[in-house]
């Protein structure tokens, strides 16, 4: 696991070219599909959740407090669509995004994070499905006075959702 996690990360270095530079995209899809295999299969093989480490497989709602069923009804619901400012149907997978978005998940992309939020743009942040953070605290942090919130379900739902 430790030479993996080394070669991930040389992996990784490959496909980042600098601040503001593109990256370089093959490699940046090696160090992905390197990195999510060395991961992800130590996680199946130990029987842990890929989405929250703290389960067992097929065990990750025992540590939700907000339980809204099915993504998918749960967000086309007039009233949490209305709450969220958005009119669209959500749809849970798109394979098409999925593969553009794809050769990015190696590539750091903070510079350009940083100038939206210094921009003024306001972003609630949660982070669940991210593996790549175990053992991480939730972290919420300013960027010369532009907001950023990490939000737990909890508060999402207190704050912004009408879960009925």
């Amino acid at each position: 696991m430790a030479q993996d996690m080394r070669t991930c990360e040389r992996k990784i270095a490959k496909c980042n070219s600098g601040p503001r530079r593109r990256p370089d995209l093959d490699a940046c899809k090696d160090a992905t599909d390197f990195c999510d295999s060395a991961t992800y299969d130590l996680l199946e093989e130990k029987g842990t959740s890929l989405y929250d480490v703290r389960a067992s497989t097929d065990k990750e709602d025992q540590y939700f407090k907000v339980k809204p069923g099915p993504i998918n009804e749960f967000l086309n619901k007039i009233n949490v669509q209305t709450a969220l400012g958005v009119s669209k149907e959500f749809v849970s997978s798109n394979r098409e995004v999925l593969d553009a978005f794809d050769k990015f998940t190696t590539y750091d992309t903070t510079r350009f994070v940083v100038d939206l939020l210094d921009g003024g743009i306001k972003v609630a942040l949660r982070d669940q499905g991210g593996i790549w953070r175990i053992g991480e605290p939730s972290i919420a942090s300013c960027y010369d006075g532009a907001e950023l919130a990490a939000c737990t379900e909890n508060e999402l739902a207190r704050q912004a959702l009408p879960l009925s």
